[in-house]
């Protein structure tokens, strides 16, 4: 990664400080619940805006992992179809 900038410790302690946010944020969300099952089932994953697309494409791909029927994606921008299409996802709302 010297190409970034960044030294294996950095990216380490990055990867470490991002697992433990989405572990709180679980913990937060989930009330201490296991999460349901998704698989065989209809999805619906919501971003509020859709920059370079990683979120989305990452929230995707974990959906998809756990054997989802179909998946939706709701987002209020045009920048929706890229991402999600590319995705063999169906877009709840497009915008003209």
């Amino acid at each position: 990664m010297a190409r970034f900038g960044l030294s294996e410790d950095q990216i380490a302690r990055g990867i470490t400080e991002a697992r433990e946010k989405v572990e709180r944020r679980m913990t937060r969300l989930c009330a201490r619940r296991a999460p349901p099952s998704i698989s065989g089932r209809i999805v619906i994953v919501v971003d509020d805006g859709i920059a370079a697309g990683s979120t989305i494409r990452t929230a995707i791909a974990a959906v998809r992992q756990q054997k989802a029927r179909e998946i939706v994606v709701a987002e209020p921008s045009q920048r929706t179809r890229y991402h999600c299409r590319a995705r063999g996802c169906r877009v709840l709302r497009e915008y003209p």
